[in-house]
Order: C-alpha cells, then sequence, then structure tokens
C-alpha cells in the first residue's frame, strides 16, 4: 500500500458540498498538509450521477494511470504521482 505521505503528484477530488464549499473541506486540508496541486471537480448539490460524469470526463482530460486512492462518502477522489 502507498503511503500517502510519500507520493507527491495531483489530488483530483470529487463529490457534492462536502468536497467543494465557500470555505475549506477536507479536499482543500488534504492538499494544504500534503503540499500537493488540487483539482476539485466538487459542486454544492451534486449528485451521484454528476459525479460520476465528472471522474470521467477529468479522466479523459487528464489521463489517470495509477495510484489512485479512492475516498468514498457520495465522492471519490485520487492522488495521482507525477
Amino acid at each position: 500500500m502507498t503511503n500517502i505521505a510519500k507520493v507527491k503528484g495531483r489530488l483530483f477530488t470529487f463529490g457534492c458540498s462536502f468536497t467543494s464549499y465557500h470555505w475549506p473541506t477536507w479536499a482543500n486540508i488534504l492538499a494544504y498538509d500534503y503540499d500537493i496541486p488540487l483539482y476539485n471537480y466538487g459542486l454544492n448539490g451534486a449528485g451521484n450521477q454528476f459525479i460520476f460524469n465528472m471522474l470521467m470526463q477529468a479522466d479523459s482530460f487528464n489521463n489517470f494511470t495509477e495510484n489512485l486512492l479512492p475516498l468514498h462518502h457520495k465522492l471519490c477522489s485520487g492522488v495521482k504521482p507525477k
């Protein structure tokens, strides 16, 4: 298992207002704590279909490959090394 503290890459997050809101969320805190760029695709009120579509669009644009760390709470995120 990859130690997230050793991963230097990008953090992609997808979800609802728990992921992106008017003040920092868990996504912002992780990016800040691990000093990695955040690509936050969260949106207030987003449902599972929107989250899935954004994940597929981001994968198509950013070409996700390996070392994705899925986190679930009506959301999904991943860390991809450079």
